[in-house]
């Protein structure tokens, strides 16, 4: 791994044009070393690399990274002495307000928006966010293996889906269900009943589950510092009619999505093509959110799939596609599959069937 990670320090440290880079964000100190912690700073310049933490992490990261960076027992402090004298210095924009001002009284003659002549703060986590969108063969791995704890996930749930369940027993079951197979949940699991489905974002209550009523799951997990996504909504007891062609017409844009998915091809693009099947089916309105987003360390990471990206998708790029029809007061629909772009169009990494699955409530 140690060529892993010296390949990427030399790609990120050329992309950023800088004398030297602070990274402090934890998903992009993850990104770079594999090591999870909120407590330590990473400097790269043209001769070293350094991490900056506290006696609690020294001997671990020694053991773990001693042969690609210098560990180093020290603060925010220790870190400005080191890089006095240098003119263009990278920082990443997660970084702290209290860090900012560090740096700023510190660096009294250097500028965040680019005015000085001299010296300057440069913002540099859109450079990481591009860099990270590519995932290599061992982070599609990673997310392969938390995908599939995921879709484990989804086929046990179905036995306790019942008469009188609430949202909220449901999403501590699922949320059992992924930390007894070793991970962690990658975000706030999403469970809704009936009208409640309506809401994209809904939060488990006490309500309870009835006949004839829709059940959405939104959940995923993380294995390894590496998130997966999925959204399936099954009927309980039964589904009428008009339940039906909504399902059918969501399942249908997440098929077409999937299928204009290929590197090259604008994020923009992909999300007009689903939604417009959903507009002539007469739902477009109730399609409320982006058609997708990219998944990796963090649930939602660059590029989406969005009016707003007009950029080309790369290969390499997990991505979810995940339509949605929310009719205020009655009931919603989402489908959601995490996807892998390639040249050629995508590989499906989410196997949980996506037919309408209908629970039985005898």
């Amino acid at each position: 791994m140690k060529e892993h990670y010296i390949s990427i320090i030399n790609n990120l440290y050329a992309a950023c044009d800088c004398d030297a880079l602070i990274i402090s964000s934890p998903s992009d100190t993850l990104y770079l070393t594999g090591y999870t912690s909120s407590d330590i700073i990473i400097v790269i310049d043209s001769n070293s690399r350094y991490i900056f933490t506290d006696k609690r992490y020294t001997t671990e990261l020694s053991a773990l990274l001693g042969d690609v960076y210098e560990i180093v027992d020290g603060n925010i402090g220790d870190i400005y002495k080191h890089l006095r004298g240098l003119k263009r210095i990278g920082i990443d924009e997660d970084i702290s307000y209290s860090q900012f001002l560090l740096t700023v009284n510190t660096f009294n003659d250097y500028t965040y928006d680019g005015k000085s002549d001299t010296r300057l703060l440069i913002p540099i986590h859109s450079v990481i966010s591009k860099i990270r969108a590519v995932k290599s063969e061992c982070e599609i791995k990673a997310i392969e293996r938390s995908q599939s704890i995921t879709d484990s996930a989804f086929k046990e749930i179905k036995h306790y889906i019942k008469r009188g369940v609430s949202e909220i027993e449901i999403a501590a079951r699922l949320d059992y269900l992924i930390n007894s197979m070793g991970a962690r949940t990658a975000f706030d699991t999403i469970v809704a009943f009936g009208e409640n489905t309506a809401c994209p974002h809904a939060h488990p209550s006490f309500r309870q589950l009835k006949d004839g009523e829709f059940v959405t799951m939104d959940f995923g997990a993380k294995l390894n510092g590496y998130c997966s996504d999925m959204t399936r909504t099954l009927a309980f007891g039964s589904a009428d009619a008009e339940m039906r062609k909504v399902y059918d017409s969501v399942l249908r844009a997440n098929i077409i999505g999937i299928s204009a998915l290929r590197a090259g091809k604008s994020g923009c693009d992909v999300d007009k093509e689903a939604r417009d099947y959903l507009t002539s089916c007469g739902y477009g309105e109730f399609f409320t959110h982006s058609l997708g987003h990219s998944v990796g360390i963090d649930i939602h990471e660059e590029p989406v799939l969005s009016a707003r990206n007009s950029k080309p998708l790369l290969s390499g790029t997990v991505i979810t596609i995940e339509p949605g029809v929310y009719i205020p007061g009655k009931f919603g629909v989402r489908i959601e599959d995490m996807l892998k772009i390639t040249e050629e169009g995508a590989y499906n990494l989410t196997k949980s069937s996506k037919s309408l699955i209908i629970i039985d409530g005898n």
